[in-house]
């Protein structure tokens, strides 16, 4: 036999003796609590089988998560000592780490646990203390800032699919004013949904996507301040003009809009961000949440519109009403307001009538995408429960470091 067939037949044969277990080390801080998991034997194997079925059938090690900077995992399995930050072992080894209080509460040395695929138990294998107990130790910062970010992308999921929703519905209501704006924002709206695309396709963001997001933010950002800013120059009150009420509505549906795109825009920055180093992702999930919670704040206010034009109208209404007689029935020329009588009742009705409408095409969606925004920006602890396992490996091909929920634990 060659050297290399001999080393290689080794290799392999080392890798069948291996114990078949799941070495444990938890971490702890103010945020919670973490595991990190570390596996072994036929358990590992049977789960890089299945994460190579899935790159295999897709493209990709990962149905569901992304791609995300190792140095979170790195830090821990550093932290974690004894076996566990053995690196002469990375080759014979996948880490998961894991906040999920389900598993945190299963673990327990000889404890049985198995691991849960997307289509039922991978592989199953018992819980080993790293050390002489799974005493918990202080996690590194780094590893809580990685799953606080991952938890945001998990959160924010239903808050992106509403607000397209109510997107859709704004483009109806859009006229053919300002078509150079409304043009770069339906454009901004399509190469976003290429990138979202894209990403869904490979779990990553490539040097392509990175440039294309970057286009796209320039020629976004100066449309939503142009639109805020015309939508806040015009006051609502009874002798505010049909025609400035009608412009003022037509500002908020495409301060909305845009709202929404650099919502979209900043969430595909997070994702990149947790790619490329999460010391960065940290300030960008931080600016997201700040401006979920801004926005949030604009879309109360524009939601508020249509009574504030109802409010104006009846005061409108009633400053004629509350004139004389006289001045109600008599002419101009005979010293009466009739004309102004007509004029303002009209409006009032005018105004009545564009309240309502703002109400049925707009503030049903505002309540929505509100309620979801507060979700979001809540002040909880950071918890990987089901979209944010994180998972490392190193073989032939280099190192992988991905979150997803593909992958679970489970005590049995």
């Amino acid at each position: 036999m060659t050297p290399s067939f001999t080393h290689h037949y080794m290799r392999n044969l080392l890798q069948f003796l291996e114990p078949n277990q799941i070495a444990c080390q938890k971490f702890s801080s103010k945020g919670g609590e973490i595991a990190l998991l570390r596996l072994r034997g036929d358990v590992r194997r049977k789960v890089l089988r299945q994460l190579t079925e899935t790159y295999t059938s897709q493209g990709d090690f990962v149905r569901n998560g992304g791609t995300i900077a190792p140095s979170a995992m790195m830090s821990l399995i550093a932290g974690g000592g004894g076996a566990l930050g053995a690196s002469a072992l990375f080759a014979n080894s996948l880490f998961i780490a894991t906040a999920n209080p389900a598993t945190l509460m299963s673990i327990g040395s000889g404890v049985g646990s198995a691991v849960m695929g997307t289509a039922g138990i991978v592989g199953q294998a018992p819980f080993i203390a790293a050390g002489a107990a799974i005493m918990p130790v202080v996690a590194p910062l780094v590893a809580f800032q990685a799953i606080s970010t991952i938890m945001v992308l998990s959160e924010i999921k239903a808050l992106s699919a509403k607000l397209d929703e109510m997107k859709r519905t704004i483009n109806r209501l859009i006229e053919r004013n300002e078509a150079s704006y409304v043009g770069d924002l339906i454009s901004a709206d399509n190469r976003i949904g290429e990138i979202e695309t894209d990403f869904s396709s490979c779990n990553k963001f490539t040097p392509s996507m990175a440039t294309r997001l970057a286009l796209i933010e320039d020629r976004v950002n100066p449309v939503f301040e142009r639109f805020q800013y015309l939508y806040q120059s015009k006051p609502i009150s009874p002798g505010t003009k049909m025609d400035d009420l009608h412009f003022k509505q037509y500002d908020a549906y495409l301060t909305i809009e845009a709202s929404i795109l650099d919502l979209r825009i900043d969430i595909l920055r997070l994702k990149l961000a947790a790619q490329e180093d999460i010391g960065t992702a940290v300030n960008a999930r931080e600016r997201l949440l700040q401006k979920v919670s801004t926005y949030g704040q604009l879309w109360t206010y524009i939601s508020r519109d249509p009574k504030q034009v109802e409010i104006a109208a009846s005061e409108l209404k009633n400053a004629a009403d509350n004139l004389s007689g006289w001045d109600r029935k008599m002419p101009s020329w005979l010293g009466g307001k009739r004309g102004e009588v007509k004029t303002a009742e009209q409006s009032a009705r005018s105004m009545k009538t564009l309240a309502k409408k703002q109400e049925v095409h707009l503030v049903d969606k505002l309540a929505d995408a509100q309620s979801l925004a507060s979700a979001i920006t809540q002040q909880r602890p950071p918890k990987l429960e089901t979209e944010a396992n994180l998972i490392y490996w190193r073989d032939e091909l280099g190192e992988h470091s991905f979150y997803t929920k593909d992958l679970q634990i489970a005590g049995v």
